[in-house]
């Protein structure tokens, strides 16, 4: 079973594509924009559904999200003491790591099958 918040993060990742096709700089933005507003960063209460999920069932998208957010505290320098704030933000780079990687395995599926349709034209024409 497929946790929400990455049924959230595939779902902004085909809408970034939709949008911007392969446009990296465009795909960030928008990915960014539409991130920063879904239920599992905004809403408290499902940041930390978000990050417990993570932790427990994708620990490699957890500790990429995780060394964010502590390199972010080190470069601020400012002692931050509301947790909910933290959890919040690890559950931004959560949703944001998710959907990059799940917007590059689109991108990549896209290129493969237009190779393949470029490669079975190539076949009919020389028949």
């Amino acid at each position: 079973m497929t946790s929400s918040w990455k049924k959230t993060a595939q779902i902004i990742a085909e809408d970034a594509l939709a949008e911007c096709g392969d446009n990296e700089e465009q795909a960030i933005e928008y990915i960014e924009e539409y991130t920063g507003w879904c239920s599992e960063v905004i809403n408290t209460a499902e940041a930390y559904k978000t990050v417990y999920e993570a932790f427990i069932d994708d620990n490699k998208t957890f500790d990429i999200a995780k060394a964010i957010v502590e390199s972010m505290a080190e470069e601020s320098k400012e002692l931050v003491l509301d947790i909910d704030k933290v959890i919040e933000n690890l559950a931004y780079w959560i949703m944001h790591t998710e959907t990059m990687n799940c917007y590059w395995e689109l991108v990549n599926k896209n290129k493969e099958e237009e190779s393949e349709n470029v490669e079975k034209e190539e076949v009919i024409i020389d028949d």
